[in-house]
């Protein structure tokens, strides 16, 4: 299972929904990883409140900082297990 907080309407700190859902099948050419820790900043705040001019369309996940650990990979560049940040 995967645990996040998701922004579903904009508008209000009130609007960040805890979600846990299945883990999704890994795609061809992509990194899973597990998140460990997320940056929250200024911009997030500004994004989730719908004050930010690059507040994604639609619902999404706060947070345009993160590092964890990669889970699974379908890439010669990453191997399960190795520390990743992005």
């Amino acid at each position: 299972m995967r645990k996040f907080y998701l922004v579903q309407k904009t508008g209000s700190l009130r609007n960040l929904k805890y979600i846990q859902s299945e883990i999704p099948v890994l795609e061809k050419g992509k990194v899973l990883v597990a998140v460990k820790s997320v940056g929250l900043n200024y911009a997030d705040i500004f994004a989730i409140m719908g004050l930010y001019s690059a507040t994604p369309k639609g619902p999404f996940i706060p947070g345009l900082e993160f590092s964890g650990e990669v889970l699974a990979a379908d890439s010669a560049e990453f191997i399960p297990g190795q520390k990743v940040m992005g």
